[in-house]
């Protein structure tokens, strides 16, 4: 999945968790930490496996729900004792959506297998990459991601916008009256 797919993927899945929660939106900060929770696996393992040569695929240590574990038990220590325990939820559920994310379009193949990196070390990586799903000649990834990225995009949008006055100057709100 590429990362805007990742992106929508763990804000759909925050903003309910969210909403389910509390009855409110997912806040600036939260966004802003959910969308480095829904790269992580990504930018731990992509480099280290491709520029670094350290890790055998770029779905392997961080993709891992092993590793999840650990990472996100040291993440809720930390955020536990800062009294930041939505910032945890936003990272938490951000990381763990996305190797459920890359493992979706295998799985909806029928390529159970390809699935087996969510457990390394105690399961072998994956053989070989799966094979795309037949799509007419569009990309199998854009077809599968377009529905999560424009529900994500509206979502947020009715959100009002989180995480964009993060980066703004502070005489432009698109933050919504509540």
């Amino acid at each position: 999945m590429w990362p805007w797919g990742h992106l929508a993927v763990g804000y759909l899945a925050y903003s309910g968790v969210r909403r389910m929660r509390t009855d409110r939106p997912p806040t600036g900060l939260e966004v802003v930490v959910l969308a480095v929770g829904t790269q992580f696996p990504d930018i731990v393992d992509k480099p280290l496996a491709w520029w670094f040569g350290v890790l055998p695929t770029g779905r392997s240590l961080a993709h891992s729900l092993v590793t999840a574990s650990l990472v996100l038990a040291v993440a809720y220590w930390v955020c536990r004792r800062t009294k930041t325990r939505n910032l945890w939820a936003a990272f938490a559920v951000g990381y763990l959506s996305h190797p459920f994310a890359d493992v979706l379009q295998p799985v909806l193949a029928g390529q159970y297998g390809q699935a087996s990196f969510l457990l390394w070390p105690a399961l072998s990586l994956p053989q070989a990459h799966p094979v795309a799903l037949s799509t007419g000649g569009v990309s199998s990834d854009f077809v599968l991601e377009l529905p999560f990225v424009v529900a994500a995009i509206a979502l947020w949008l009715a959100d009002g916008a989180p995480g964009v006055n993060q980066f703004l100057p502070s005489t432009v709100s698109l933050h919504r009256e509540q």
